[in-house]
């Protein structure tokens, strides 16, 4: 699938966040989006995804049978968010149990890969409202990349992780992402290390 944005900006009240977009996300690309904090990263994200409306401008879902509407184009994302709430009365098991009822796990992975792969398999009893910061960015990574999707979002996946888990994440995507697109907003280059495509939002305010 690709995603065209044509003069894509943003506004809150009198201020701009960012102008003038053009861009072209490709099948099968790797992008990063970067800019200093407050560029508007996040927020590129979610109107790329459809979660919040743009000022002006126009995106579009194109797929090789024809064009996808924006009400129908969330089934194609997986996504992981700094922003994005875990429901905190649910033991890990629960969660992704729940999670996988409405979306399908990539290869058809069983719960106990899931959690094996999220090397968490030992706190899958455990409620999330007892988990450390590191262990649901850990949690949210799992259930974006091990989503059957076409395209992974990701923002700022390196928040919280310490250096092991870093390095978990790097095998995560090497292992499990596949020929799908992926986007990645951060300032942190290790974030994006796959990434070969770069959008600067500091050049669009």
């Amino acid at each position: 699938m690709d995603i065209i944005l044509e003069n894509i900006s943003k506004r809150y009240g009198s201020q701009w966040i960012f102008r003038n977009i053009d861009y072209r996300f490709t099948e099968q690309g790797r992008y990063a989006i970067i800019g200093s904090n407050g560029a508007g990263k996040s927020t590129l994200l979610q109107v790329v995804v459809g979660k919040i409306p743009f000022t002006k401008g126009e995106i579009s879902y194109q797929t090789k049978d024809g064009p996808i509407n924006v009400d129908q184009v969330f089934r194609k994302f997986s996504i992981a968010t700094t922003a994005m709430a875990l429901i905190e009365e649910f033991s890990l098991e629960e969660i992704v149990r729940f999670h996988f009822r409405f979306r399908k796990p990539i290869g058809d992975l069983e719960l106990d890969e899931l959690l094996n792969i999220s090397e968490l398999k030992k706190e899958s009893k455990k409620y999330i409202r007892d988990f450390s910061s590191g262990m649901k960015q850990r949690l949210k990574l799992v259930l974006a990349v091990l989503t059957e999707s076409e395209v992974v979002i990701l923002d700022e996946p390196g928040a919280n992780l310490d250096e092991a888990s870093k390095l978990w994440y790097q095998r995560l995507l090497n292992d499990w992402l596949g020929e799908r697109t992926l986007i990645v907003a951060s300032n942190e280059a290790e974030d994006y290390k796959l990434c070969d495509q770069f959008l600067d939002l500091s050049l669009y305010k």
